[in-house]
């Protein structure tokens, strides 16, 4: 009998879990709004609540409730550590490979060059523009500007005004964590790495004359090179 009670466990918590979104979007709960108690929950859909408080971790670990000691559960904000996740394992389970990723991200990057280009605010112009700085003064040497180039190329999906933009692109974090210090390596002279940074210059300099045109092909250069560096480092 326990066995049985063992197997219907996931069901119950992916049943309670559908129940608490369905309650989020009925109410049309925002982010940060507090939601019923675990208590409140079980009584309603007749479970117990470590039921519900296995549904509330998943639901935590999607992003889409804040969960925090002695506090009622909230409606959680977009975050992009799911997506990251998510893209992460696939390229290291084979489902898909770094070719395929580049590809997407070329074709998403390009269009947030350009919208960035025509939508930028002073502001955001200074933080791509001090991300692509940080990269340069972090030199020629060994070791890749990751973190640098990561914070470049989500300054401008975040100057674009579309949410779902910097979502994307930081949920590709991970992947080019991997891909970038290749990429690097690949360029052994210093005049190679410094045309890495020349490259981002490019794509900042448009993006302050508010060329969409010219940002968007200044992106396109800048991912044809990565694609080739990483082909010539064998990486599929």
């Amino acid at each position: 009998m326990s066995a049985i009670f063992d197997d219907m466990a996931p069901l119950l918590t992916s049943n309670v879990a559908d129940a608490v979104i369905r309650r989020i979007h009925a109410d049309r709960l925002l982010p940060g709004a507090g939601l019923p108690s675990e208590g409140d929950f079980a009584q309603k859909l007749g479970v117990g609540r470590g039921v519900v408080r296995e549904a509330f971790k998943a639901l935590q670990a999607l992003g889409i409730l804040d969960l925090a000691p002695g506090k009622r559960a909230r409606v959680g904000r977009l975050k992009s550590h799911v997506l990251a996740l998510l893209m992460d394992h696939a390229v290291v389970t084979t489902q898909v490979n770094i070719q395929q990723t580049l590809d997407l991200r070329r074709t998403l990057e390009m269009r947030t060059a350009s919208l960035a280009a025509l939508r930028r605010s002073d502001a955001e112009l200074a933080s791509i523009r001090q991300a692509a700085q940080a990269m340069r003064a972090h030199g020629t040497g060994r070791e890749s500007p990751t973190e640098d180039d990561i914070a470049f190329h989500v300054a401008i999906a975040r100057a674009t005004r579309n949410p779902l933009y910097a979502l994307l692109i930081e949920g590709f974090c991970l992947v080019i964590r991997q891909t970038a210090p290749i990429s690097w390596a690949v360029r052994q002279s210093d005049a190679q790495r410094s045309a890495i940074h020349d490259m981002h210059d490019a794509i900042a300099d448009a993006i302050e004359r508010q060329d969409a045109a010219a940002a968007q092909a200044a992106m396109a250069v800048h991912f044809d090179s990565s694609v080739q560096a990483l082909v010539a480092a064998g990486v599929t």
